[in-house]
């Protein structure tokens, strides 16, 4: 049983940018050291003037220049994988990342950013297929659809947990978002998390910056509840952002240590999010408890992915269980089919696991 997946818990109840644009790449901006401090709106602005400048003309007397026509913007030059990447945000607060864009071919129409569970294995073991990894991992079945991968570790190094601290961890994972999107030059993006990773999306990131997601969706498993202070959702996000909940229907805290009910406790945040108009559904495979969920991301992603690409006929409603396609049902039984490692366990626990219960 994976030790990286057993202290992903219902989060504690508790209540911007500093990237520019240099050569293509993106760099970290160390606010506290004062370390390129030139605002982000006038990078931007001088980025878009030299990417889109129209070409010369000449006197408008002459028949030529009539004829002459704006060069067309050139293409956005695409950036190579990173690994560990260093990333600072406005208030200070610094982790790293892994982007993976190679595998994408032609232009780049997304993103999609990973958010681990509690310990960061599949973040610390990208070539894994248990999540990142592989031909059936993230990284694959995003790039086959155009969309390139964002990994984030948690900025919370002691718990390496994002629902600990998940106010400033949210804010940390928006402001990367916001930074890579803009290299990128993209504007849908598709959350996946996963436990730790999935209760960070629904409790801190949705609510508290719900205007930065409002194209594409999530796809959240093995946990994602309701916020324990509610929160107020930009109207597009609530238009044009899906969610959907895959919760194995035996990971109700059997073959845990702390006992976690990721089943009871993604039902609870699907009803809160479809009670505010979010277009919610969840699926429930039969067979698979909290550990089991892990070499199957990518393949439910593809699913959503494959979903969303379609119009939108007798689809879901909202706070109901979403029924599979017959393509998606092939795709996910050859997932089932793939054994899962047994991981040894680490026994022991923190307080603070109990005192957020």
């Amino acid at each position: 049983m994976p030790f990286w997946t057993l202290w992903s818990r219902p989060a504690v109840p508790v209540a911007a940018l500093s990237a520019m644009m240099l050569g293509g790449a993106l760099v970290a901006v160390d606010m506290a050291a004062g370390i390129a401090e030139q605002a982000p709106t006038a990078t931007v602005s001088a980025t878009a003037t030299a990417s889109a400048a129209p070409a010369t003309k000449t006197a408008a007397a002459t028949p030529a220049a009539s004829a002459t026509k704006p060069a067309a913007a050139a293409p956005a030059a695409v950036p190579r994988d990173r690994k560990s990447a260093t990333f600072t945000d406005p208030d200070g607060t610094r982790s790293t990342y892994h982007l993976f864009t190679s595998a994408v071919r032609g232009p780049v129409k997304g993103l999609v950013v990973y958010l681990d569970g509690d310990g960061m294995y599949g973040h610390d073991n990208p070539t894994s297929t248990w999540a990142l990894g592989g031909s059936q991992g993230v990284v694959a079945q995003a790039a086959e659809r155009g969309y390139a991968t964002l990994s984030v570790r948690t900025p919370d190094s002691s718990n390496r947990t994002f629902w600990h601290q998940g106010p400033s961890n949210a804010s940390y994972v928006e402001a990367l978002v916001q930074a890579v999107r803009r290299e990128l030059r993209v504007t849908t993006t598709w959350l996946v998390g996963y436990s730790g990773g999935a209760q960070l999306i629904t409790q801190f990131l949705l609510p508290a910056h719900s205007a930065s997601f409002t194209s594409g969706g999530a796809l959240i498993t093995g946990g994602g509840g309701a916020p324990a202070t509610g929160g107020s959702f930009a109207p597009a996000a609530v238009s044009g952002f899906s969610l959907h909940w895959h919760t194995g229907a035996l990971d109700d805290g059997r073959n845990t240590l702390d006992g976690y009910n990721a089943l009871a406790d993604a039902r609870r945040g699907m009803a809160f999010y479809a009670a505010r108009s979010f277009r919610a559904t969840r699926s429930e495979p039969a067979g698979l408890d909290h550990n089991a969920m892990g070499t199957r991301f990518g393949a439910t992603l593809a699913e959503q992915l494959d979903r969303a690409s379609v119009p939108r006929v007798n689809a879901p409603v909202s706070g109901t269980v979403a029924k599979k396609a017959p393509a998606a049902k092939k795709t996910a039984g050859r997932a089932l089919k793939k054994p899962v490692k047994k991981v040894a366990v680490k026994t022991t626990r923190k307080a603070a696991i109990k005192k957020a219960r």
